[in-house]
């Protein structure tokens, strides 16, 4: 299913040497906290269901599958993920990295 709630966002440690510092969000999905690592965290949009729209076509296929639609805002486009597609791991397939 769609994100059910945000729990927290907390900066995350950078990386040796590096300028950027990333953010964890804390989400809940199927009853489990999961943290994903993004690069910023903006500002509370709020969007009327009327303009939700599909994903767009120009997306290639692997981004589709994990994206649920889109909100269309004058600064941004908002994609909508569908979090228990993104957290799936891909299977063992027996070779290693």
């Amino acid at each position: 299913g769609i994100l059910k709630r945000i729990v927290y966002v907390v900066p995350a440690l950078p990386a040796r040497g590096a300028g950027h510092v990333p953010f964890g969000v804390v989400i809940e999905s199927s009853e489990e906290l999961i943290c994903l690592l993004v690069d910023a965290v903006g500002d509370v949009l709020l969007a009327s269901q009327d303009a939700f729209e599909p994903p767009p076509e120009t997306l290639d296929a692997s981004a589709r599958e994990m994206i649920v639609g889109t909100y269309q805002f004058p600064e941004a486009l908002l994609l909508v993920l569908d979090s228990e597609k993104v957290l799936v791991l891909p299977e063992a397939d027996g070779r290693s990295a």
